[in-house]
Parts: structure tokens; sequence; C-alpha cells
């Protein structure tokens, strides 16, 4: 059973509670709220002087499984019970999201999958009142995943037992994989909030000097990825299917090269905009600064 909300109303409800659970201050660099060339805004002035961490999150959502007929609970090899909930790492045949997300993480290690632990509208409504969406959700660092091993889609499955023990299963064939709850990924943040020594907007200007080392990386693992496949196997459909990938990763780097020539000499506005724009819509996540 398919989620009873959006991506976009379980993302606006996580994003409420983050800060204020984990008790830090938190700025979501939105692209829309800020304004390409302007200085200001407020969004500077909030950052200006602090340290702190960048926070990047790709949001999910999940599929309730309750039937005994369930795609992955028919698989031996977990310990899965009904129902569970699963939700897809990619969506496509081919997809290339997993390597730009390995990529984005190699050079921001706070780069997080989040899903929820939950799917009908009563329940997120429910959390929502309650201040309890992100503690009903499950995080999930791209590099516990790593290198998708084929072209066929991939899913993460739980059931609650497992959420608890912070484990989940990674499929077609089950691995099991470690996720946290949100009381282990809160902590991590935190400690690593209040530990940072390095300015927000000095690592604003590193991630931005590397977001075309990390989409040269993403191609390269996708490159690796379609050479590995059996020739044997490989249909004419498949090929195509990579070769779109591949097509799209290069324009992700055409656009980035077009962003960062936008301005000879921004200032800070400007550069949260264009960190803004590379990682929603070149990486497709969310981006938090956050500091205490």
């Amino acid at each position: 059973m398919k989620a009873e909300f959006s991506e976009f109303t379980y993302g606006f409800s996580l994003v409420s509670e983050l800060a204020k659970t984990m008790s830090l201050s938190a700025v979501p660099i939105f692209p829309s709220l800020l304004e390409e060339g302007k200085k200001g805004g407020g969004y500077d002035a909030k950052l200006k002087g602090k340290s702190g961490i960048i926070l990047n999150l790709q949001f999910k959502l999940s599929d309730w499984m309750k039937a005994s007929n369930a795609r992955e609970y028919g698989i031996p090899g977990h310990t899965m019970t009904l129902p569970y909930y699963r939700f897809e790492i990619t969506s496509k045949r081919v997809s290339e999201q997993q390597s730009l997300l390995l990529a984005l993480e190699a050079i921001e290690p706070f780069t997080f999958y989040v899903a929820p632990a939950f799917h009908t509208s009563e329940e997120i409504n429910t959390h929502w009142l309650s201040s309890d969406v992100a503690k009903n959700s499950v995080y999930l660092k791209p590099s516990t995943v790593g290198v998708l091993p084929d072209m066929n889609p991939h899913r993460i499955c739980f059931d609650n037992t497992l959420k608890s023990k912070g484990k989940a299963y990674f499929f077609s064939e089950p691995k099991e994989i470690e996720v946290d709850e949100f009381s282990g990924f809160a902590d991590h943040v935190t400690q690593a909030v209040t530990t940072s020594s390095t300015a927000l907007m000095d690592r604003v200007d590193g991630t931005l000097s590397r977001y075309r080392e990390a989409l040269l990386d993403a191609r390269r693992r996708e490159d690796e990825r379609a050479a590995s496949v059996d020739d044997g196997v490989r249909q004419l459909s498949g090929r195509v299917l990579v070769e779109e990938a591949l097509g799209r990763l290069d324009g992700r780097l055409l656009r980035l090269d077009q962003i960062l020539a936008s301005d000879d000499d921004p200032d800070d506005s400007q550069r949260l905009w264009q960190m803004a724009q590379v990682s929603t819509s070149l990486f497709g996540v969310q981006t938090f600064a956050l500091f205490k």
C-alpha cells in the first residue's frame, strides 16, 4: 500500500521538527527562498561567524506491505515479518541517484536517505501534532548500501522489530544492513555540530569547489556499473537506459558549470544560492546548515 501523503508533506513535517528536537539552529537552504544576485536576505547574516555542518537529506516514502505475496517476503534469507515497510533506492531500472548520493556523501559526510515508518494520513497527522515525525523515521547513509550491484531496482525493507534494532534489509537478494533510528542520527549530528570548528561559509565554499569532482565521480561509478553487467544479458533496452543515465549526468555537469559561472565574485547570499541550486536540482537532496 502506497503512502497516503506526498513526499513534500513528509519532508516539510520532518524538517520542521529536526532543529527543535535536536536543540540546534537550522537554516534550510531552499533555492526558492534565496534571491539570486541580491545581498543579504537574512540567510548570510544568520550564518556569518557560525560554525557547524551541512546536512543533506533525500526524502523517501515507504510502502506498507501486509500481504503474504509481497515480493520481498517470499525471498528466503531474511527474518522480516508481516507487515513491513519498504522504500526504493531507485524507482527506475537504471538510475544514477545512488551514485550521485555516494559522490555527495564523499564530500559532505552528513548525507542521508530518510523514510517514514508509517504510511497513512492519520499517522502523519498524529505524529505531527506530537512532534514525532522524525522519531518515527529511519535514516540511512548511501555508503551503507554502496555501489548498486546491477541494473535492477533495489529496496530497503524493515519491520518494527528490525527498526528498533537499527537494522533493515537491502533487496533484491536480502542483505542485512544498519539504519539509524532518530536517537542515533540526532546524537551523531549534534555531536558533529557542537565539535565543529569550521565556519559554515567556509564549508559552503569548500563544498561548492568540489561539486564538479562529485559529479565526475558519480559518472565514473555509473560507467563502471554499466561495464560490470554481463554483455550476454544486456539487451538493447538496457544499453539505452545506461546511455540515458550517463547523458543525464553529462547534463548535470553542464548545468553545474552554468550555475558556478553565474557570478564572477559571488557574495555570501549568491554562494548559498549556488549551493541550493546544485544540491536540489543536481543531487536531488534538501540541504540544511546546522549550527549551535
